[in-house]
Formats: structure tokens, sequence, C-alpha cells
């Protein structure tokens, strides 16, 4: 694709990082590697990376925060950041929970693109609905407050749509398109937002906008439904 891989990005693998194992670690992180510094050749810059596999409750915690924020908080705890196939969940550790929590909340996160499943959106009587499945929710709206109380856009995005929120003064819709949206939202619709269950239901963050939820399905490699949220 052209694309490269750089200190700080992550990805999920989509099941454990050692095929045939039980292991927890089913995500990968890219660290500038803590023993090789980079360095310029005659061929150009050289940096590198190293792969650090995290479980999905530390996958979380690098959402709402940083790659490497975590990873700085984790380190005491995984020398190196070497990745042992055995181990469970860093996090567990309520004094490493306490400093991921407390940097989170100091420095917010640095996600800023969600992709969803679910996400579209009408108007009616001057009322827009945005329409987010239940399985998205939590992630909204954690996010929400972790970006825009810092100053930051957060990004929806789903294969054809885009919906931005930004942080303002006051709530208003600058841009709704059939395929674009940027709406500000205010303090008090950020704790609306934060109440957002994730259950089957229609929403008010403030008199103009409105999220319904729906039920969002999950589906195994058959496409049968094997679980369905809200």
């Amino acid at each position: 694709s052209g694309n490269v891989f750089e200190d700080g990005h992550h990805l999920n693998a989509n099941g454990p990082i050692a095929l045939e194992t039980d292991t927890r670690l089913c995500h990968l992180a890219f660290v500038a590697d803590p023993q090789l510094p980079p360095r310029d050749t005659a061929n150009g810059h050289l940096q590198f990376l190293q792969l650090v596999g995290l479980t999905d409750e530390e996958m979380e915690a690098i959402k709402r925060w940083s790659t490497r924020g975590v990873l700085q908080v984790l380190q005491p705890a995984m020398p190196l950041w070497i990745s042992d196939l055995h181990r469970g969940n860093l996090l567990d550790d309520p004094a490493l929970a306490a400093q991921v929590q407390e940097g989170s909340q100091r420095e917010g996160s640095t996600t800023g693109m969600l992709f969803v499943e679910t996400l579209h959106w009408r108007q009616q009587d001057g009322v827009t609905t945005l329409v987010l499945g239940a399985g998205q929710v939590h992630s909204v709206a954690e996010l929400l407050g972790l970006r825009l109380r810092h100053g930051k856009p957060l990004e929806l995005v789903s294969g054809e749509r885009q919906w931005t929120f930004a942080p303002g003064g006051a709530d208003a819709a600058t841009a709704i398109g059939d395929d674009s949206a940027y709406w500000v939202l205010d303090e008090a619709s950020l704790q609306a937002a934060a109440a957002l269950p994730a259950q089957r239901g229609v929403y008010p963050l403030n008199a103009a906008l409105k999220i319904e939820v729906v039920p969002t399905q999950l589906r195994d490699g058959k496409g049968n439904v094997i679980r369905e949220i809200g």
C-alpha cells in the first residue's frame, strides 16, 4: 500500500499474535527500539522498531491515551517491552491502571479517528439524529471527553460517511451534508454523551442533536449472527 509503520502505531491482530496458543496478546504496538537508536546511513535515515504484544485491555488504554504513554507505564512490568506470551493483563495491577488513567485524564487521547460500522444521520424539524451501533457507543462517548476537553476533534468514519465532533462553547451544526458532517459540542452536551447507554433508543444530547442507538450484530467468519449488542 505504500504506508509505513512508525513509532506509536498499533494494530489488531484479530486473534492471538502466536497461532495455536491461548495467549491473551491479540494486539501489536510499534515502538522505537529501546536498545537500537536510529542512525543515518548512506541510503538514508534508519529507525529500528520493536513489536510489542498487548491484551485487549491494554489496547483500549492506548486508545484512551497514547501508545508511548501506556508503554512507558507498563515498562517496569515488561522490561525492554519484550512480549511474554504467557502473561496476563498488566493493567490488573491497580497501581499501573491508576497511572494510565491519570495520564489519560491529564493529556487526553491521541485517537483522533474512530472507525465505526454504523454511521448515518437524518434531519427533521430542525433536529439532527445521529445513528450509531450499540457496540460503538461506549468508545465514542469515552473518546469524546478525552478529545474535545483537550481542544481536539474526534472523527467518526464508516465506509461511506464521516462525522466530526469539535470542541466549542456553544452547540452549532457548522455543516451537515449527505456524506460528511461537522458538529460543535459544548460541555453540557459532552456530559450528556458520557451517559449514553449501549441500549436501543433515542437519546438527546441537546435541543438540536439526538443520538439513536441501534443493535450491533456480531457475526462469525461465515456471516452468521453469534451475538447482538443492544
